[in-house]
């Protein structure tokens, strides 16, 4: 067999005893998937031609110059990156082609050398170097270049457009200084070689992108968060460069700039407070951006959800009360800290769509269960931190099993506290919402551990007095055992009668009322208290019980209801019956089944004063007839007391508080009064504010026609 035609067959390898085929003449293994030149090829002395056109051959070995007679040698299209020394070839070798491979100008320039007697076809080879993708920012210096060895080379640079007239376009570097936008586009560069005329390569695209500088934008974003936060009265740590309009932003505090855009913002710690303006989302370079320790009004702005390059958010100790759902599209984030807030109710299912997330911190909020369907599922966490919210058992032992780390220890009480009355002798029964299966219970009183109480429900068959106290239910389950629950207290009073504790709600202890013109017509005061119950079950009814000078012109009739409004114009027309204009004293209700079972608010009695001072319908009747100084109210006093005087005539007038040395201790009054009735107060302090012991003072009033004294005294 003298030749052998094997194109097209898809053959990776050859076998070795081919090379029996001694008498072969023209061997043709062209279009397969042969990676290497066959050696056994060097075994057949009659091979006058040898065709491997297009292959996957990257490496021609130096024993292919013993070929002893082979005359043509094809291998174009392969991936030829070097040729070997043939001059063992040039005595018999008259054709040689080994177009488009991937060869340089020096490869080609020794064989061209070496085989002086062959014809050598060589051009077409592949595109050097790779396909880039080059960012520019506008106004900053592109420069590409080519590296290319041996020497006589010749650069030609081309362009999809134009380049810029006056610009080099024949070295290995392309220089253009001040870009614009229109100097994107694809480049290449065509080199060729004296050496080896018949060759041109060309790069391969390089594909330049203007993009225009943000940095001026970010700057003014940054400059306005400045200013909506307080920056002026910024705490700066030492490590914090203050923001300087004269230095680069690049340089400033917090700052990180990459590629002439922000891309790392740190205002933790510095004091912020106000409101974060909607512009922070036009930072769309951002990845870190942390805003904790802050006193923020207003809510985290919806726009944070443009900042879709983010990877750490940390908004932590900032008072948030809620969140906007945009952070759900923050899916790059793989950081998120919302620590020490006033995060509440369950977490929102939205969070389940950041599922790059690897640490989550939710600690420190009033969060509640149950947690989102899923969570236990999140592919990429590895730190969850819930402690230190309203989590039971219930939500947290469905992400025991899960191999990340979850920090669930502790959590806040369950259930509301509340008060709880039982009949002296009757059953003492106290539930809790704690119940569970698995769980392990113990009941404690007053912090110490009731022996045999390890029931969710605690049961004492009959009360006694001494049984009164804070109960708190603890609860424990072996499959979460860092957590300890604990009930919120449940307080427990025995009492002999069954109507139970009630507290005054308004108007608020030591509350002064003034009736004046621009409310006498509409307004009214509301006696409002706190409701109860008969533990026996008997409608409760509530009655009051008012002394000293406000039961002249106050009644409270007798109710079922808990708020009780007087009008000021009844008051009013009391207070002119009494010829009074202000008037003093206490308040208090009680609650009655209507038999001897009574029971009076726990925080009463409360101070009430009424002045209509200034009501001119009663000054122009109630003007005074004489000159008095009235006894204050209340005396003795604790922080301060009221001091009350008549003038039936404009007058000038003093009023002193002395010591029971002498010593002047403050000027109430001093100077000229109109007619009328007068009342001012003194707190208890002196002319420079401070505070007066405990003890006897003396208050004058002196006019040109009247002078008098009254005895305070002052308890603490």
């Amino acid at each position: 067999m003298e030749s052998l035609f094997l194109d097209g067959n898809q053959i990776a390898t050859t076998p070795a005893r081919m090379n029996q085929l001694s008498s072969l003449v023209w061997l043709q293994l062209g279009d397969n998937l042969l990676t290497e030149v066959p050696s056994w090829v060097t075994d057949l002395p009659n091979l006058q031609g040898l065709s491997l056109y297009d292959n996957d051959i990257s490496l021609l070995d130096s024993w292919i110059s013993n070929l002893p007679a082979v005359t043509g040698l094809y291998l174009y299209g392969n991936k030829l990156e070097d040729l070997p020394d043939l001059s063992g070839l040039n005595n018999t070798l008259t054709d040689f082609r080994i177009m488009s491979n991937q060869l340089m100008f020096d490869d080609l320039i020794h064989v061209l050398d070496e085989l002086p007697n062959t014809t050598i076809y060589y051009d077409g080879q592949d595109s050097i170097g790779t396909v880039m993708d080059i960012d520019v920012i506008e106004g900053r210096t592109l420069e590409l270049t080519v590296e290319i060895a041996a020497g006589n080379n010749h650069y030609q640079w081309d362009k999809f457009g134009t380049i810029p007239a006056g610009t080099v376009t024949t070295d290995s570097i392309l220089v253009i200084p001040g870009t614009t936008i229109n100097d994107g586009g694809d480049y290449w560069c065509a080199i060729t070689n004296t050496d080896v005329p018949d060759l041109t390569l060309r790069t391969h695209l390089m594909r330049v992108t203007i993009t225009e500088d943000m940095l001026p934008a970010d700057s003014l974003i940054v400059v306005t968060l400045y200013d909506s936060l307080g920056g002026e009265s910024w705490v700066l740590p030492e490590w914090f460069t203050p923001w300087d309009p004269g230095t680069p932003i690049s340089e400033w505090g917090g700052i990180i700039v990459t590629d002439n855009r922000i891309t790392h913002l740190n205002l933790y710690n510095l004091g912020l407070s106000g409101t974060i303006p909607p512009i922070i989302g036009d930072l769309s370079e951002l990845w870190y951006l942390d805003f904790g320790l802050g006193t923020f009004t207003g809510g985290i702005p919806e726009e944070i959800g443009n900042l879709t390059k983010l990877t750490l958010l940390l908004l932590d100790h900032g008072g948030w009360q809620e969140l906007p759902d945009t952070i759900g599209t923050l899916t790059g984030l793989t950081s998120l800290s919302l620590q020490q807030n006033e995060l509440s109710g369950p977490i929102p299912a939205w969070m389940l769509n950041l599922t790059n997330l690897t640490t989550w911190s939710l600690a420190y909020n009033n969060f509640t269960g149950p947690l989102p369907a899923g969570m236990d599922t999140l592919p990429n966490l590895a730190f969850l931190d819930l402690k230190h919210n309203y989590f039971t058992f219930e939500d947290i032992l469905p992400l025991m099993p899960i191999e990340w780390t979850v920090w669930y220890a502790p959590q806040g009480p369950f259930g509301i506290e509340r008060d709880q009355a039982v009949l002296v002798g009757e059953p003492l029964v106290l539930a809790s919402d704690g119940a569970g299966s698995g769980h392990q219970y113990q009941w404690k009183k007053d912090g110490i551990a009731i022996a045999g109480a390890t029931d969710s429900v605690y049961t004492k068959a009959v009360a006694e007095y001494s049984d009164a106290g804070v109960y708190k239910l603890e609860v424990t389950n072996a499959a979460a055992s860092e957590l300890t629950l604990n009930s919120s207290p449940i307080h427990v009073s025995v009492v002999d009668n069954p109507i139970l504790p009630f507290y005054l709600v308004s108007p608020a202890n030591n509350s002064s009322v003034i009736i004046a013109n621009s409310n006498v017509a509409t307004d009214s005061l509301i006696f409002e208290w706190e409701s109860t119950t008969d533990l026996g079950g008997d409608p409760v009814f509530y009655g009051a019980l008012i002394d000293d000078g406000l039961n002249t012109v106050l009644t409270i009739s007798s109710t079922t209801d808990t708020r009780f409004p007087i009008a000021y114009t009844e008051i009013a027309e009391a207070l002119r019956v009494a010829s009074v204009l202000s008037v003093g004293g206490y308040w208090q209700i009680y609650a009655t089944d209507g038999s001897a079972d009574t029971t009076w608010a726990a925080d009463g009695p409360y101070q009430l004063t009424i002045d209509a001072s200034t009501l001119d319908v009663l000054v122009q009747a109630l003007l005074p007839t004489e000159f008095a100084l009235h006894p204050a109210y209340p005396n003795p006093f604790n922080p301060s007391t009221n001091i009350r005087f008549d003038l039936p005539e404009a007058a000038e007038v003093t009023l002193l508080v002395y010591d029971l040395l002498g010593r002047e201790v403050v000027r109430l009054a001093d100077g000229r009064l109109e007619a009328g009735y007068h009342r001012v107060v003194w707190n208890g302090r002196d002319t420079r504010g401070r505070e007066m012991p405990t003890g006897m003072y003396i208050v004058l009033m002196a006019t040109p026609e009247y002078s008098k004294s009254i005895k305070l005294v002052m308890l603490k």
